[in-house]
């Protein structure tokens, strides 16, 4: 082999050395749909089919077109919590007005034998993080002695806000079921783009119930969690995003909602 080969190969490797570093520091993307604040004012048309959503990530949550049921999108399968409480795996082809994705790998985990709430739980893991200037993947996996979730049931046109939806929410009473919450910690300046803190739903191991997480405990937690460097958005083209008032619901507003 002449050294100008020699200098090639070498310039190759130098080059691929560059890019898998550029590649680690570059960390991994939330990818989001819309905005929250967007969902809540009322906009449920769905904005990407479910199909483009993935090649986004793996794992992540949000709901579909008309605003039908909970999703949860765990090892990059899909799973629809309707508000009849049927878990559904929908049709790529579906619709989404509002979801939050990433490709998840755990990079940091801690174990609680012992029983606690899942808001204690999220306390105890705010106290694990680098930083509450970031954007977390989180995800809980272990025995729920008792968890209550929701689903919303599709909406039909002209839509209400969702403060006036949530009052036809299924709600469901989930006892010693062992399985896995997917969700999301956002910072407190995403406000109006995300939930600030924790947003999170639900999906049993048996795949037959789910839903958005009210509130629960669990024990033998396995609680593994990811930092997420950077934030990308597909915002909605329609006219009825580039006509509404979006102005950001106060926290208060928002966790009436949400929680």
């Amino acid at each position: 082999m002449n050294t100008t080969h020699i200098r090639i190969r070498f310039t190759w490797l130098l080059l691929s050395i560059c890019f898998l570093l550029a590649s680690y520091s570059a960390g991994a993307t939330l990818f989001q749909v819309s905005t929250l604040q967007a969902l809540v004012s009322g906009i449920y048309d769905g904005e990407m089919p479910l199909k483009q959503l993935l090649t986004h990530g793996n794992f992540g949550i949000g709901t579909f077109n008309g605003l039908n049921g909970e999703m949860v999108i765990l090892n990059g399968t899909v799973y629809q919590i309707t508000a009849t409480g049927s878990v559904e795996k929908p049709e790529l082809s579906v619709m989404v007005p509002f979801a939050a994705i990433t490709a998840f790998e755990s990079t940091n985990r801690i174990t609680l034998s012992d029983t606690i709430t899942i808001n204690a739980l999220c306390l105890r893991l705010d106290s694990c993080l680098r930083s509450k200037n970031l954007f977390y993947a989180v995800k809980i996996t272990g025995e729920f002695d008792s968890l209550t979730t929701r689903s919303i049931p599709q909406q039909e046109k002209p839509y209400s806000p969702m403060k006036d939806v949530i009052h036809y929410q299924s709600v469901f009473s989930l006892n010693a079921k062992t399985g896995t919450i997917v969700g999301f910690r956002c910072p407190d300046y995403a406000q109006g783009v995300n939930m600030p803190g924790y947003h999170l739903h639900f999906i049993a191991a048996d795949t037959l119930s789910g839903g958005h997480v009210l509130k629960g405990s669990v024990h033998n937690a396995v609680v593994e969690w990811q930092e997420l460097s950077s934030f990308t958005m597909a915002l909605p083209g329609d006219s009825c995003f580039l006509h509404a008032n979006l102005k950001a619901q106060d926290e208060a507003t928002i966790k009436k909602i949400e929680k």
